[in-house]
């Protein structure tokens, strides 16, 4: 439980950076700790260091698709509300 918390925290913190779009990661928090497994926090860990690299070389805007495509359905089976579908839905 320590390390998803420390992943959660370091996800938090680099969303709030330049580095990438932070759009989706405004809702990250609306989902409690526990029900996140820790290969769900590697694979978002994982896409975000591949969307860094992988960004430099092609069009960022193209690229991020796959990324937040993957990151939205993680969080729509973690919390299936409508409202917070609706709100990943349109970004």
């Amino acid at each position: 439980m320590k390390n998803i918390k420390t992943a959660l925290r370091l996800i938090s913190i680099l969303s709030k950076t330049e580095l990438f779009p932070n759009s989706p990661f405004e809702h990250f928090r609306s989902i409690p700790e526990d029900q996140w497994k820790s290969e769900e926090l590697v694979t978002i860990m994982h896409d975000i260091v591949d969307y860094m690299n992988d960004g430099k070389q092609i069009n960022k805007q193209n690229y991020f698709r796959f990324y937040h495509e993957r990151l939205r359905l993680i969080i729509v089976h973690k919390k299936p509300e409508k409202k917070f579908y609706y709100v990943l839905k349109y970004l």
